[in-house]
């Protein structure tokens, strides 16, 4: 939302910062600011021109040649295409060496022959409007030589707040004057009030209002009339019995100039004056309007209801709009006159050969608002406004506003009616004020709270017999709903600064979680013999833990064991493949929540004791590669159950269909050797090695993995069991070694001496 500097000014006469520093202020205190920018730098060395003589080129039809003079006693030779040029005319000069807006740099050019020396603009090339159809004439007491930008009013600071940053304040800051507001509280300075006037209720309206939908809380109307006037001009020709009399339009409501100006710097088309002041009104209260030539309206009542899918909207700009179900439509007695909240139609738009003018404020259902504007992609700024949730108050407001702007104009208010209600419920919030020092972090006081609820117009009395405030946020803060959100407010009016930084919670130590980490080397080293991992419901058709609220009505139970699982995915993957190495680590539920392993090794030329010996292998040789004693697992035949054992205690079995299952919870808690160590990340790489030795049927690998560890130096910080390969009575054993030195780079030389000795030792 972009907003003038001066505008902010108006309302908060006594502000002392500069643009820049009141952006980084409210960036700090209220919304980001994206930028803060004069959109006059764009027009310099582009300056007022009286053009003093107008002949016809020479060599084309459509051009003329102009005479322009640009002050200090300096004319300028122009070549100029527009139509409506004329002599006497005050126009915008773009002299040699200005670049335009659109990036057009200006140069001494020869066309058909003549030479011109400058441009004479329109407000498409000036960058004011999107289109135009001739040259910009600017006001005839305009000085020669003045700056355009001057002229215009374009030497103006703009802040230009990100919408996005608005939030939930948008429904009360996406105004020039909610903005200004905000400033004022910020900057503690005294906010103007605005100008209003009061409603003419006296004066009813002839048009009734009829509300058909709930989607429309409130709809006003205001008549205005006086626009255009008409007198007898004289008798232009007379036949026999015919006549025919000519009435010239002699007057044309006009607005404010520093309106036009402000509407210019926002970059809005200007229209006709009434639809000016409509436009102007939308960001100055952020109430959006609609203007209807009240000539053209049929009928004698307005209706707001619900469009049925299929009808058409005839829209301002000529385009056809198919409505759906639900959408908010405005009628006349005989057809569809605008689509609510969002654009007018072309049979009732404002031309200038309107007199009178039917003026739409009312609050209309925000989520309705937004479904329909982004089907249609017709985010107008009334749409912006009204899909954020707009106070119903300000349909009133608007109505006050534009009543004191068109007094001064002479116009007449012919009348008014409205239906519906005007105005916003509001819940009360209840709030310790125990409870606001707790959350913000620091000890402010009470009357420091009941100050700033108060710079915020937020009201607020102690309920009786308890410690806590009633709150009731005003109308235009419809964001204010929880006490959370009261004590946001409360501490940015505070001040972030003023909040000490406090860390009241203790040191936490690290922790390493043994059974994660053990899980998560498991299930790498599972993977790097070929293992695949699987995952499956915890869910089965019988046992003891029944869910209240089971997922599947066939699947009730929390299952105890991961065999079925296993089962059912070898079942279902071996008709696709002869070999099949699965694994799965999930939870079990028993008395206790435990994490278990389990390994199904399939071969289809096997039976399950061979595929069972199998996997019990793979198991064995992961549990050597994380760097364990796996002699110290054994199994024993316990009532047909084969029990795996560690160190004599039970941690899985085997199952009678080959499946292995253990019990990770239990077997982590007797690894004691898992307990990780934190260092630092070391400075130097390290260097690796893979090592094979043979050596007779009788040595087992945890023998060759200690013969090691006494031969390298303490450079060698890790040994990893690898393969085993048997030949005959000779045993292959793949060990893999990494070496690291902490305070330098090991070469392949140092390495290679270890390694050396490893190989003598064992030939």
């Amino acid at each position: 939302m972009k907003i003038p500097y001066s505008i902010i000014k108006n309302f908060v006469p006594t502000l002392k910062q500069s643009p820049e520093e009141l952006a980084d202020l409210i960036t700090l205190k209220s919304y980001e600011v994206d930028s803060v920018y004069n959109p006059g730098e764009a027009l310099k060395n582009v300056v007022v021109g009286h053009i003093q003589k107008v002949t016809p080129h020479p060599n084309a039809d459509k051009l003329n040649i102009a005479e322009v003079s640009v002050g200090n006693n300096e004319a300028l030779t122009i070549v100029c295409g527009a139509k409506n040029i004329e002599l006497g005319q005050k126009v915008a000069v773009a002299k040699i060496g200005a670049t335009l807006p659109n990036g057009l740099n200006i140069q001494a050019v020869n066309l058909r022959g003549q030479d011109s020396f400058g441009m004479i603009c329109s407000a498409q090339e000036l960058g004011l409007q999107d289109a135009s159809d001739g040259i910009l004439v600017l006001p005839g007491l305009a000085e020669v030589g003045t700056p355009v930008a001057e002229v215009l009013g374009l030497n103006e600071v703009i802040i230009d707040i990100d919408n996005k940053g608005l939030g939930t304040r948008a429904s009360d800051s996406s105004s020039f004057y909610g903005v200004a507001r905000e400033v004022a509280l910020i900057t503690n300075n005294q906010l103007q009030p605005m100008e209003l006037s009061p409603i003419p209720f006296k004066q009813k309206l002839k048009k009734n209002i009829k509300i058909k939908t709930n989607l429309c809380q409130y709809y006003s109307l205001l008549e205005l009339s006086g626009l255009s006037k008409y007198k007898f001009d004289s008798n232009i020709l007379s036949k026999g019995t015919y006549r025919v009399d000519l009435y010239v339009q002699t007057d044309i409501f006009k607005l404010d100039f520093n309106i036009h100006q402000t509407l210019a710097i926002l970059n809005q088309k200007t229209h006709h004056p009434a639809v000016d002041l409509g436009n102007y009104i939308l960001f100055e209260t952020g109430q959006p309007v609609h203007i209807f030539d009240a000539e053209k309206v049929k009928g004698d009542s307005i209706i707001v209801r619900e469009a049925k899918k299929g009808e058409i909207l005839n829209a301002l700009d000529g385009a056809e709009i198919l409505l759906e179900d639900g959408d908010i439509v405005i009628c006349d007695s005989e057809e569809i006159i605008a689509l609510a909240g969002i654009l007018g139609g072309l049979s009732t738009s404002v031309g200038d050969g309107t007199t009178r003018v039917l003026i739409e404020s009312a609050n209309f259902d925000h989520s309705r608002i937004r479904k329909t504007a982004r089907r249609l992609k017709l985010l107008t700024e009334s749409a912006k406004r009204f899909e954020r949730q707009i106070p119903v108050e300000l349909a009133d407001v608007a109505i006050q506003r534009i009543i004191n702007l068109v007094e001064k104009s002479g116009l007449e208010t012919l009348g008014y009616n409205n239906h519906g209600d005007n105005r916003t419920e509001h819940s009360i919030v209840h709030l310790d004020y125990d409870y606001i020092r707790k959350y913000i972090g620091t000890d402010i006081g009470d009357n420091d709270i009941n100050q700033i609820l108060k710079s915020l117009n937020i009201e607020a009395h102690k309920a009786f017999g308890s410690k806590k405030y009633n709150l009731t946020a005003p109308y235009w803060r419809l964001d204010l709903n929880t006490p959370e959100e009261y004590i946001e407010e409360i501490a940015r009016i505070y001040g972030y600064d003023n909040i000490p930084a406090k860390l009241d919670i203790t040191k936490i130590q690290n922790k390493s979680d043994m059974v994660f980490n053990f899980k998560r080397q498991l299930s790498e080293e599972l993977a790097k013999i070929g293992y695949t991992e699987i995952l499956t419901y915890p869910y089965t058709g019988e046992g003891s833990l029944q869910l209240v609220n089971p997922v599947d009505e066939t699947k009730p139970y929390l299952r105890q064991n991961l065999i079925k699982s296993m089962t059912k995915a070898i079942d279902n993957n071996a008709k696709y493949t002869d070999t099949l190495k699965l694994f799965e680590i999930s939870n079990v539920f028993t008395s206790e929540q435990h994490l278990h392993l389990s390994l199904g090794y399939y071969y289809k030329e096997n039976d399950n004791n061979i595929n069972a010996n199998q996997t019990y292998t793979d198991f064995l040789r992961v549990i050597a590669q994380l760097g364990f004693d796996y002699t110290k697992f054994s199994t024993k035949l316990i009532e047909s159950n084969n029990i795996i054992h560690y160190s004599e205690q039970p941690v899985g079995w085997v199952d009678a269909s080959g499946i292995i299952e253990i019990d990770l919870t239990v077997l982590v808690n007797i690894l004691s050797t898992m307990m990780e160590k934190y260092q630092s990340i070391p400075k130097y790489p390290a260097v690796k090695r893979d090592i094979t030795v043979t050596v007779p049927n009788t040595s087992s690998a945890q023998d060759i993995y200690n013969i090691i560890q006494t031969l390298v130096s303490p450079r060698c910080y890790y040994i990893g069991f690898r393969d085993k390969f048997q030949n005959g009575d000779f045993t292959n054993y793949t060990f893999h070694l990494e070496f690291r030195d902490l305070d330098k780079s090991l070469s392949d030389e140092e390495v290679n001496t270890e390694i050396d000795l490893i190989q003598k030792h064992f030939i």
